[in-house]
């Protein structure tokens, strides 16, 4: 707790190289005040969208040795970047026998995915040909492609 940012405890960036500017970690809060009589003890995941207006994120945080699992989705903007998870209450973070640290240290494993929503364009290209001209001629010299709810006019000579 020495090393901690008024009692939460941050783990390095990680910076996502397929994404402009992304990157996330994790922080580890164990005395957080939920009511006048219990403390709990919670975990944050926190992603710095970037460049991206919009980053969805399935998660979960998993604790072996206390047999704790639990996860979610979220969707990370500018001025929303964290989600925090109540672990237990900092009384049974303590308890020797919850099983949340073993030799004196408490690993916490995030697996997740995050995902971002961009327009592609994707080239098609046609080697062979269906029809010979001349059974095209006199027929009408360009069609729509709808790929979701986008419409491309592909024209054809």
């Amino acid at each position: 707790m020495e090393e901690s940012d008024n009692g939460r405890l941050f783990s390095e960036d990680v910076t996502i190289a397929s994404f402009s500017g992304v990157s996330y970690c994790l922080s580890f809060t164990p005395n957080i005040t939920k009511d006048a009589n219990q403390s709990m003890t919670g975990v944050s995941l926190h992603v710095d969208t970037g460049d991206e207006e919009k980053i969805e994120a399935v998660f979960d945080f998993c604790i072996d040795s206390a047999n704790f699992r639990d996860g979610n989705k979220a969707i990370f903007e500018p001025e929303i970047r964290g989600w925090r998870l109540d672990v237990c209450s900092t009384d049974d973070l303590f308890d020797p026998t919850k099983g949340y640290f073993v030799d004196g240290v408490l690993t916490i494993d995030l697996n997740g995915i995050l995902m971002v929503e961009r327009d592609q364009f994707v080239n098609l290209n046609c080697k062979n040909d269906f029809a010979t001209k001349s059974a095209l001629k006199g027929k009408k010299k360009d069609f729509p492609i709808i790929i979701g709810n986008k419409k491309i006019r592909v024209s054809y000579f």
